[in-house]
Order: structure tokens, then sequence, then C-alpha cells
């Protein structure tokens, strides 16, 4: 992230498609919301293999349903650099599953967070994916990420 020259960091991933506009419309969100700090879109399953999934969309409604599962669609993500980087956000590496998890729930515990009500990405589901070769170990690590959102709320 330290080499990344602009002023915003987009997640993608390779098998992914974002969907025209997807960039200016997250970039334009950004500019009229100068207090937030990390936006994610709704997505659309390649395929039609399952429905297109919403995503909670305020940031109290991202912060409770983190405590249920990951309130992201993580190749939808687009941050302030500047942000991640002052408050040292980095993926925890000694997870191997859930990483994005992780993050995200120490993320908007700082930063003001969003997702648009837009499908603005195509997610392709396959059997190769980390999420199904390793389902059991991701569970077993959101497990204690729940565990450490409720801790917060003590």
């Amino acid at each position: 992230m330290a080499m990344a020259k602009g002023e915003f960091i987009a997640r993608m991933d390779a098998d992914d498609i974002s969907l025209p506009g997807r960039f200016e419309t997250q970039l334009s969100f950004f500019r009229e919301n100068p207090d937030y700090g990390i936006c994610g879109t709704w997505i659309k399953i390649i395929d039609n293999l399952f429905e297109p999934m919403k995503f909670p969309e305020s940031h109290q409604e991202i912060k409770f349903n983190m405590l249920s599962g990951n309130p992201f669609a993580h190749p939808t993500v687009m941050f302030r650099k500047a942000d991640f980087l002052n408050d040292n956000f980095l993926y925890n590496e000694s997870l191997n599953t859930a990483q994005d998890y992780e993050l995200w729930s120490r993320v908007v515990q700082k930063l003001k967070a969003k997702n648009l009500n837009q499908y603005l990405l195509e997610y392709r589901v396959h059997k190769s994916q980390v999420s199904q070769k390793k389902l059991d170990n991701q569970n077993s690590n959101a497990i204690d990420i729940k565990i450490n959102q409720l801790q917060l709320l003590e």
C-alpha cells in the first residue's frame, strides 16, 4: 500500500469485473463526503448462480452487521490511502482466511464506512476460491472476529 501513488486505493480481484462507472461513482462519493474513509458497493454474481447481493449501507448498519458477518464485498472496497497508513490499517498476516473481515472490523471502529446501494461489481463464484477451499478455517477465524467485536461493546 505504501508504494501506491494515488489518494485512494480500490480493491479488486483478478477474476471479478468492475462495472462501468464503479470508480467514478465511488470517487464522487468520497469527494462529496470527506468524513468517510471506506466505501463498498453491492454485487451481482457472474453466471447468475446466486441472487445479487446487497450489503448494509449506513455506517451504523455496517457496524451492527459486523457482529454477524462481513458487511463488505471485499473486491468492491475503496478507501483513502492516508487514513489507512495513518492508522496502520493492514491485513493481519497471521490469518490465512477472513483477513478482510478482520481488517474491516478494526477500520469501522475509527473510520466512517458506507456501502453504496448500487451494483458496481460482478463477482465470480467458483470451487477454487479460498473461501470455498478453506471454509472451516474461515468460519473459525470469523467466530474469533465476532467475539472481538462483542468485547468492544462491553
